[in-house]
């Protein structure tokens, strides 16, 4: 899945978390320009 970044018009991939099929995540980097929380919110346990 592509989306283009609307201040460079530059092509990023993206993929969800689920399809990496990982047992466990030690570390996760997310740059999302301080919204943090809205992404991981969902999936607070």
């Amino acid at each position: 899945m592509e989306k283009t970044s609307k201040e460079t018009g530059e092509r990023v991939e993206r993929i969800t978390l689920d399809s990496l099929n990982l047992t466990k995540c030690k570390l996760l980097k997310l740059d999302v320009e301080g919204m943090e929380l809205q992404v991981l919110r969902p999936f607070a346990v």
